[in-house]
């Protein structure tokens, strides 16, 4: 069973990694927000993720809710586990987006 309205309502922001992320927005990369909110419940949490996010100050670009897709394990070049791409603070390791 998937989390209640109750959990998402009450969930709350890491300021400091969403100012991370701002930052990467502003540097011109394109920001995607995923989410599995939904995938097992099947109820649509769009609009709620959506102001959530905005009423924190996210800059995206994207909002994908409910179509993550759900796997033990998930393999890709891209890819980093969160609580270790802020804790080494990989996100200073990317360039600005340069524009022609």
């Amino acid at each position: 069973m998937g989390k209640s309205a109750k959990d998402y309502m009450g969930a709350k922001p890491h300021m400091d990694r969403i100012a991370v992320v701002n930052r990467l927005f502003d540097d011109g990369h394109e920001i995607h927000y995923w989410t599995a909110r939904g995938v097992s419940s099947g109820k649509d949490w769009f609009d709620l993720t959506k102001q959530q996010l905005e009423g924190w100050g996210c800059k995206f670009h994207e909002l994908h809710v409910g179509n993550k897709p759900h796997f033990d394990a998930y393999i890709c070049d891209k890819s980093w586990n969160s609580e270790h791409w802020f804790t080494q603070s990989l996100y200073e390791q990317i360039d600005p987006v340069v524009k022609d």
